[in-house]
């Protein structure tokens, strides 16, 4: 992997393809990269404020310590990476994008309009989506262990396939589409025990006088 110096950024473009590089440290705001495809790079303690990725896609890059401040993310494919406890809640948009094989562990979503959004095979363990809008978002076959789900927004929103440990039907979110095994584990968690009906015949005895 290759270092970027900060004025070898200062000439990034639209439309292209950056693979293999490594910004950490950098001052990224305002950077346009719409429409680019960013391939195996790591972004450490850098400022990715008011920059632009929308329509391009992100594929197993790293993100740590990054600032999101009012980063543009419309229509993004974000697929392999890792934004451990990033925060989304910086005016970050979020707008027709789908993540995919995504570590969001920790991440905050505090409070962002996430609704349509898709989720598929991510990890979110103890992230935060409370106060979160996930009307009809896709979250199938992810790690949901421990999310905090406090006054989330959930109408058809989409979990089948995940882990929803921490979770309490009593007091969670109403609006989930969940499988059987799921809705039995739940329902097990706050000490429901769920048994199958057991079919018997009644024979019917008769007395003659």
């Amino acid at each position: 992997m290759r270092e970027v110096t900060q004025t070898e950024v200062e000439g990034f473009l639209p439309e292209e393809c950056y693979e293999g590089l490594v910004f950490d440290g950098l001052d990224l705001r305002r950077l346009d990269l719409t429409g680019s495809r960013i391939e195996e790079c790591v972004f450490v303690d850098c400022n990715l404020g008011d920059s632009k990725l929308n329509g391009g896609k992100l594929t197993n890059c790293r993100f740590e310590n990054v600032g999101l401040q009012g980063t543009d993310l419309f229509g993004v494919a974000i697929t392999g990476c890792k934004f451990m406890a990033a925060n989304f809640t910086q005016g970050t948009r979020l707008v027709v994008t789908s993540f995919s094989h995504v570590n969001l562990d920790y991440a905050v979503f505090r409070g962002v309009n996430l609704s349509g959004i898709e989720f598929a095979d991510c990890s979110l363990r103890e992230a935060d989506l409370s106060l979160a809008d996930l009307s009809e978002a896709n979250l199938v076959n992810c790690d949901l262990d421990g999310v905090d789900w406090t006054g989330a927004i959930t109408r058809d929103t989409d979990v089948r396939g995940s882990q929803l440990r921490g979770l309490d039907l009593r007091t969670g979110p109403k609006g989930f589409i969940v499988t059987t095994n799921q809705l039995v584990g739940l329902a097990e968690d706050i000490g429901v025990r769920v048994m199958d009906i057991v079919e018997y015949n009644v024979h019917e005895t008769r007395t003659k006088y």
